[in-house]
């Protein structure tokens, strides 16, 4: 119809010198409110130049008309009742499977071939749970705000995870739980606050570069604040009155105190000061720990290469015979002192270990061995001389010569 009007126009244009009002009546109304042809007077076209470019016009005008009066798909309808079934008062949605036009949808938008864009269901009075599987399947989803519900439960996982959605607003809800991690890539504006969501900030929402709006405030989150230094689109942000904790991020202290006020245990600028922490951590407790053994193991060490010799005297008194007495002493004894008599003593000497053997009346069942002690002092003493009350039998060893 709409080229038949042109060719028409064409030919009178071409035939005739016709200068009056052309009438409105044999156009449809949607044609004619682009291009007024009311007192358009083809005598004064010299060319068919303005008629092609008003041709364009007229038919780039009316390709956006076409396009809200598609019929919605098939698919996508049936996605949109199973979503409206599942409240108690889904009379509030007018939705109908009788309804074909996508403009006669109450809050839905399509795109030219009937795909579902834009779900705009604020204040409609919506209850309960989003079940999964209903409006987070759209794949021409953009826009999903469902803001001033009573809506609860968690947040469907195909509702954030929508590859296409670039748009969620559910703020003013009671939804609860965690939000879930796989958040699309797409997303530039998430409003979630006014809720009861728990658990951490998703840390994958540091990675949306397309992010410009984040609002997750009068909720419960809590944790750290992930920094969103990939986030350089980010223009408005508000974590107040949470339950987050630790050090503001850099990438967000632009921001004002506003926009984190009512965490208690958040710090550092726009906000207070963080404090000195005064707990050790794990890491230093093991440093300090290492330290300390490392330190006091190398004192050992000097200590013991510096006394290599220790005098250590080692008395032996009664009448009986001792077997192995020597090895079972450490090898660090210098000085042996057998002040009893009538012992029999059978035994191999550590090696370069005694400088002093002191024999005081000792009768020995055997000779010593010679090959395995190195004796610097070999002295036969006088035990009437040796012994005194003060040192139970035992005195000082001279450094004289071996008798």
């Amino acid at each position: 119809m709409m080229f038949k009007c042109f060719h028409y126009l064409l030919c009178a244009h071409q035939s005739n010198s016709f200068t009056s009002q052309l009438p409105s009546s044999r156009f449809q109304k949607s044609y004619t409110r682009l291009v007024d042809m009311t007192y358009i007077y083809i005598s004064t076209m010299k060319n068919l130049q303005f008629l092609a470019v008003a041709t364009i016009i007229f038919l780039l005008h009316n390709l956006d008309e076409t396009t809200a009066d598609n019929d919605i798909s098939n698919d996508d309808k049936e996605l949109l009742l199973k979503f409206s079934s599942s409240f108690p008062q889904p009379h509030k949605l007018t939705w109908s499977s009788t309804i074909r036009n996508c403009k006669d949808w109450v809050g839905i938008k399509c795109n030219e071939k009937g795909n579902v864009t834009d779900i705009n269901l604020p204040t409609k009075g919506l209850y309960g749970p989003i079940p999964n599987n209903t409006i987070g399947k759209l794949r021409s989803l953009k826009v999903l705000s469902l803001r001033y519900n009573f809506l609860n439960g968690s947040l469907p996982y195909d509702i954030i995870s929508n590859p296409s959605l670039q748009n969620l607003y559910l703020q003013h809800n009671n939804f609860s739980g965690t939000v879930p991690t796989n958040v699309s890539p797409s997303i530039m504006a998430l409003d979630l606050s006014n809720n009861s969501f728990t658990g951490n900030i998703p840390e994958t929402l540091k990675d949306l570069t397309r992010l410009t709006t984040l609002k997750l405030q009068f909720n419960y989150f809590l944790g750290p604040v992930p920094d969103f230094i990939h986030c350089t689109k980010l223009h408005a942000l508000n974590l107040s009155h949470n339950k987050l904790n630790g050090p503001i991020p850099f990438s967000l202290q632009k921001f004002q105190d506003s926009s984190f006020s009512g965490n208690e245990h958040l710090c550092g600028p726009p906000l207070n000061r963080c404090p000195t922490s005064r707990k050790l951590t794990n890491s230093a407790i093991l440093a300090i720990a290492i330290g300390s053994f490392l330190l006091i193991a190398i004192l050992l060490c000097c200590f013991l290469k510096k006394n290599d010799r220790v005098e250590i005297p080692l008395i032996v008194e009664g009448n009986k015979e001792t077997q192995g007495l020597v090895s079972a002493v450490d090898n660090h004894v210098s000085q042996l002192v057998i002040v009893v008599s009538s012992l029999h003593y059978k035994c191999n000497i550590p090696k370069d270990r005694l400088d002093d053997f002191i024999i005081s009346s000792s009768h020995f069942s055997r000779p010593f061995t010679t090959t395995t002690v190195s004796i610097k002092r070999l002295r036969k003493s006088n035990q009437s001389k040796r012994v005194s009350p003060k040192s139970n039998g035992i005195s000082p060893i001279s450094n004289g010569s071996a008798n």
